[in-house]
C-alpha cells in the first residue's frame, strides 16, 4: 500500500483542526478583557525576558485550595519558552466577504486557473492529483463532523454546505502544474486556503523522487516504511547540502510577503518562525534547534541507511503556530491543538512552492511590544484566592471527589474587551482534574491574574 507522505501528515495532525472543530465554541467563551480588579497586591513584573518576568524558567507550584465546596489539589511544573517581546495585538474576526476567492485564484494560477467540480471530477485521487490538496480537504471535512465527505486516499472538489464550502481549482504555478484550494467556515469565522503541486517531483525536476519528507528541530526526518525509521539529515547527508541557499531573512520575509499578496492577510512578525510546528509530532527542544528541511525521496531511498539518491531542497516555514514564542488558543485546546493562523510554508531557490494557512483574524494594529505580566507564583497565588472564585464546580462535571491542577501552560488567546473590540494577550491556561479525567480548562489573563473563561469538559468535547 502506499504510505502517505509525512508532509501530509502533518497537515492532518496540525492543520484545519482549528477550523470547524466538533464543538460550536464561539471566542466569546474566553470573556471580558477588563481585568476584575480585586486584586490590589498583584503588580505586573517588569523585566527584559519572559524568564526575568515569571521569575525563573524550571517553576514549580503548590497550594490547597477549594472550588466552591470542592478540595482542590495545585501541583505543577513548567519550563518557560523565553522571548524578549511579548506582544499585544488588536484583532477582528474574519467574514466570507474578507475571502477574496476570485483574486486569490487570479493572483496564483493567473488566466490558467480552473474550477474542479464534482460534476467534472467526482473525487480526486492519490494517482492524479496533489495528496497535500487530498489531505487538507479531508481535514476539512472531518473537521466539519462530515463523514460522508470524508475520505482517505481520494477527496471531494467542490462543497457547499451549510456552515462551510470547499473549492478546488488546478492551473499552472511556476509553470508547473498545482492544485489550490480555498474554504471559509462560518461557524469559526475560518478562511483556509492551500496550494500544493501534483507531484512532489516535479519540484526537483526528478520523477523517481515522488515523496517528500520534512525534517525537525533535532535535525531529524521521520520516516514510516513501514514502522518508524529515523534519520539525522546532517549525519547521513553531510555530503548533501540542502540546495536552498536563502538567508533566514530572505526565508521570513518571503513567506510574509507572499501570504500578503495572495491572500491579503498581514501576518504578525512574531507569527512567523522556523521551529514551531515540530510540537504537532511531540519532539523535545532542543538547545541548537534545526530549521525544518524538505527532503525529496522513494520507497528505495527509504531503506537505505544513508538516504542515497535523496535530495535536501527547501525548507518549511511555520506561521502563526506560535506568537513570540508561546503557543495560541482560540477554543478548545485539546480540539484545536494548533490554533489560529496555524500553517506551513514551503520555499526554495525559486521562492514559494506550496503553502497552506487558515486564519479567523484580521490582525490590526500592535498595542504594546512587550507588556508587563504578573510573577509565576503571583499570578498562581492570585488564581487560587480570587480568580478560582469565578468557577463553579458544578457546573464542570458531575465529579464529587477532589480536583487536581497538575498542568500549566503560557499562552495567547483572544479576549472581548467592553467596548466589543477584541485583542489577544498572554494568559495562563490551568488544566483541571478529577482523579480519572480532565473535566475544565480555565484561562486567567497573565498581566493582572483575572479570570478570563474557563471550558467544562462538555465545552471540551469530552
Amino acid at each position: 500500500m502506499k504510505k502517505r507522505k509525512l508532509l501530509c501528515l502533518i497537515l492532518v495532525l496540525s492543520l484545519f483542526l482549528t477550523a470547524c472543530g466538533n464543538k460550536d465554541i464561539k471566542v466569546e467563551d474566553y470573556g471580558s478583557g477588563e481585568s476584575s480588579g480585586k486584586s490590589s497586591e498583584a503588580k505586573a513584573n517588569a523585566g527584559d525576558s519572559l524568564i526575568e518576568m515569571l521569575g525563573g524558567k524550571e517553576l514549580s507550584y503548590s497550594n490547597s485550595f477549594n472550588l466552591g465546596d470542592t478540595a482542590c489539589e495545585m501541583n505543577v511544573n513548567y519550563t518557560v519558552k523565553d522571548t524578549d517581546s511579548l506582544c499585544i495585538y488588536n484583532v477582528e474576526l474574519m467574514t466570507e466577504d474578507d475571502v477574496k476567492e476570485n483574486e486569490i485564484v487570479k493572483k496564483i494560477f493567473g488566466e490558467t486557473g480552473k474550477a474542479i467540480k464534482t460534476e467534472d471530477k467526482s473525487l480526486l485521487n492519490k494517482d492524479e492529483d496533489s495528496s497535500g490538496i487530498i489531505d487538507v480537504i479531508n481535514s476539512i471535512c472531518s473537521a466539519n463532523s462530515d463523514p460522508d465527505n470524508t475520505h482517505v486516499h481520494e477527496a471531494v472538489p467542490w462543497l457547499d454546505e451549510d456552515s462551510y464550502y470547499v473549492h478546488t481549482y488546478e492551473g499552472k504555478y511556476n509553470g508547473l502544474d498545482y492544485q489550490l484550494v480555498v474554504s471559509y467556515c462560518s461557524k469559526f469565522n475560518q478562511m483556509a486556503v492551500a496550494l500544493f503541486p501534483k507531484k512532489y517531483s516535479d519540484i526537483v525536476g526528478d520523477p523517481a523522487l515522488e515523496d517528500c519528507y520534512m525534517s525537525y528541530r533535532d535535525g531529524n526526518v521521520y520516516l514510516y516504511n513501514p514502522g518508524l525509521h529515523t534519520v539525522n539529515l546532517n549525519e547521513v547527508m553531510s555530503d548533501r547540502p540542502n540546495k536552498c541557499t536563502l538567508s533566514d531573512e530572505e526565508l521570513i520575509n518571503t513567506t510574509s510577503k507572499t501570504l500578503k499578496d495572495f491572500l491579503n492577510v498581514d501576518y504578525p512578525p512574531e507569527s512567523i518562525s522556523f521551529y514551531s510546528n515540530a510540537n504537532s509530532l511531540g519532539i523535545p527542544e532542543v538547545e541548537d534547534p534545526q530549521k525544518n528541511e524538505l527532503v525529496y525521496l522513494n520507497d528505495d531511498i527509504m531503506n537505505s541507511d544513508t538516504l542515497e539518491g535523496a535530495v535536501r531542497d527547501g525548507y518549511d516555514i511555520p506561521v502563526m503556530y506560535t506568537i513570540c514564542n508561546q503557543y495560541i488558543r482560540t477554543g478548545s485546546p485539546y480540539v484545536e491543538s494548533m490554533v489560529l493562523q496555524s500553517g506551513d510554508v514551503y520555499l526554495n531557490n525559486s521562492g514559494v512552492i506550496a503553502f497552506r494557512a487558515s486564519t479567523n483574524y484580521i490582525f490590526g494594529e500592535r498595542v504594546t511590544e512587550n507588556t508587563s505580566v504578573l510573577s509565576f507564583k503571583d499570578a498562581m497565588d492570585t488564581f487560587v484566592n480570587e480568580s478560582s472564585q469565578d468557577i463553579d464546580p458544578k457546573e464542570l462535571s458531575d465529579n464529587t471527589g477532589s480536583l487536581i491542577i497538575d498542568a500549566v501552560q503560557f499562552v495567547y488567546v483572544p479576549i472581548t474587551l467592553d467596548d466589543g473590540t477584541m485583542q489577544i494577550i498572554p494568559s495562563w491556561e490551568i488544566s483541571i482534574r478529577s482523579t480519572s479525567r480532565l473535566i475544565a480548562v480555565t484561562y486567567i489573563n497573565a498581566i493582572d491574574g483575572s479570570h478570563i473563561n474557563t471550558l467544562s469538559a462538555e465545552d471540551l468535547g469530552y
